[in-house]
């Protein structure tokens, strides 16, 4: 059986990211400690060559108690990560991905308990600021 969060706990969770009418308008940047450029990644990222080309087009970050924090795909294999995955004691929380591969993320989804969406956040016209959002279970 699925267990429902109180509505309280669901308008608490939208705040602490700023989802909903008040993020629009806002600047969105890419999570801190993720970088576009596959070079950027350190030898204390996990990586994969998914097209063996030399450069690493999957990464991964775990903390000190292996558990994933992060990863990062590039998915069109131009040296640039383009979804990005980011963990909280190894469950998913949010998806940030750059739709157009002009390595700039614009569209953020979050997510409860690893697999249910709450809502998304996108910029749409390439300017770095939310100008669309959606919440779910209101």
């Amino acid at each position: 059986m699925r267990h429902l969060l109180p509505l309280w706990a669901l308008f608490f969770s939208f705040s602490l990211w700023g989802l909903g009418p008040e993020s629009i308008g806002e600047v969105r940047m890419l999570s801190e400690g993720l970088f576009y450029s596959v070079n950027d990644f350190s030898d204390e990222w996990i990586t994969a060559d998914r097209n063996n080309d030399g450069l690493p087009d999957y990464a991964m970050a775990v903390d000190e108690r292996n558990q994933k924090t992060f990863e990062a795909i590039d998915f069109n294999y131009d040296g640039f990560m383009d979804d990005f995955y980011v963990y909280s004691a190894d469950v998913l929380v949010r998806r940030e991905i750059d739709q157009n591969f002009d390595e700039q993320v614009d569209l953020w989804v979050y997510l409860r308990e690893g697999v249910y969406v709450e809502g998304y956040e996108r910029d749409t016209s390439g300017d770095g600021r939310i100008d669309t959002f959606k919440l779910y279970g209101q």
